[in-house]
């Protein structure tokens, strides 16, 4: 038992690289992380899986999705591009899906977003940078 809360307490306070401490910077702003305690949520950003998608400038701009109990449950969850490096991070895009791809485009990749409606039904939504960040310009209702 020692060893377990020794263990929780060195992850508390290990420092995050860049990424991961901008993925957290961004995540605990989201309301939806409220329901999160905060050792819970960082260890759900430290288990993140960052995808870098490509580059603005300086910055690294990257693709990922928190998965937590306390924040979205088994299916559906926020699938996040940010853009950091120089500044705060900056939040690019917030699509609600159980998956989320980049497609090949410039200056930075499209990103369709997969999502379940319902057992039967899922939503398709496809993203393309414009003006600074991701606007919706494809919407499709595929039946599985």
């Amino acid at each position: 038992m020692l060893a377990l809360f020794l263990g929780a307490a060195l992850l508390a306070t290990a420092s995050l690289d860049a990424g991961h401490a901008a993925v957290l910077a961004v995540v605990s702003q989201d309301p939806m992380a409220g329901a999160c305690a905060p050792g819970e949520l960082r260890q759900a950003v430290v288990d993140t899986r960052i995808r870098t998608i490509g580059h603005l400038g300086a910055d690294s701009v990257v693709l990922f999705a928190v998965h937590a109990r306390c924040i979205c449950g088994e299916h559906n969850c926020q699938q996040y591009v940010i853009r950091y490096g120089t500044g705060a991070p900056r939040v690019l895009l917030v699509g609600l899906g159980w998956r989320a791809d980049p497609r090949p485009a410039k200056p930075l990749p499209q990103i369709v977003v997969r999502s379940h409606d319902s057992a039967a039904v899922s939503d398709v939504i496809t993203y393309a940078y414009r003006g600074g960040k991701y606007v919706e310009i494809r919407s499709q209702r595929v039946r599985n």
